[in-house]
């Protein structure tokens, strides 16, 4: 398929490393990524190892459960912003990585991250 001709990206390593900052690991490269913080919340959450997964990247999160989880953190988010916000991730993430952050119909969205990856968040 597609997929073997253009293998898809993944990231072994997703750090915070401050509020407004974050490092990916792709093929043993670290990419250092300054986001607005609704993006970088956004981000982790997408990260985070949760979600059910048919592989051993983390899980896919429901559009509804990331309008929820964000509405937690306080920002007045619908499934429209999510998508906004989702499409300027990739941008930012630039041509190659912004293929890191996955979008399957019925499932939602995710960061193509080992499961087994590092993964840090900072301490609220």
């Amino acid at each position: 398929g597609m997929s073997a001709r253009f293998p898809l990206p993944v990231a072994t390593r997703f750090v915070c490393a401050t509020s407004t900052r974050v490092e990916f690991v792709v093929h043993g490269v670290g990419y250092p990524i300054d986001l607005s913080p609704v993006r970088l919340d956004l981000l982790t959450l997408l990260s985070a190892p949760l979600g059910d997964s048919p592989d051993d990247l983390v899980g896919f999160k429901t559009p509804a459960g990331v309008v929820h989880a964000l509405r937690a953190r306080n920002w007045k988010a619908t499934r429209r912003s999510i998508t906004v916000e989702v499409s300027r991730l990739r941008t930012v993430l630039g041509p190659e990585n912004g293929k890191l952050i996955e979008t399957r119909r019925g499932s939602g969205y995710r960061v193509r991250l080992l499961r087994s990856g590092e993964y840090a968040s900072p301490d609220a």
